[in-house]
């Protein structure tokens, strides 16, 4: 962990597929009726320093590359999916399978591909 207190919460009613994985930083929010297929990757954080001597060094990453994850309620995410540090998507989203998602979704919006 990076903080003193990291936090994964995940609201009622929300399905995670086998092999999926989380990298909580800070912190990962998953709303509720959320579904979540197999082997997708929730990071908020590349778990290493982004500057080589740094990461040489053994350091963990800055405070400032560490940045939560709000998947808000009722998302549909595809199978092979990787939610990078900073995301936010909107309710009633879906992420199309092997999709790379970085930034923010918009609400009811499907999104698809690399980057997503």
């Amino acid at each position: 962990s990076f903080v003193p207190n990291p936090r994964l919460s995940i609201g009622a009613y929300s399905d995670i597929g086998h092999n999926t994985s989380f990298v909580v930083g800070r912190e990962i929010t998953i709303g509720a009726h959320v579904q979540i297929a197999s082997d997708v990757s929730f990071r908020d954080s590349s778990g290493h320093a982004s500057d080589p001597a740094l990461r040489l060094a053994g350091a963990p990453p800055d405070a400032s590359e560490i940045k939560p994850i709000i998947v808000h309620d009722n998302v549909w995410i595809g199978a092979g999916a990787m939610i990078l540090p900073g995301t936010e998507i909107g309710e009633g989203s879906i992420i199309v399978a092997r999709s790379i998602v970085s930034g923010v979704v918009a609400p009811n919006t499907v999104v698809a591909g690399n980057p997503a």
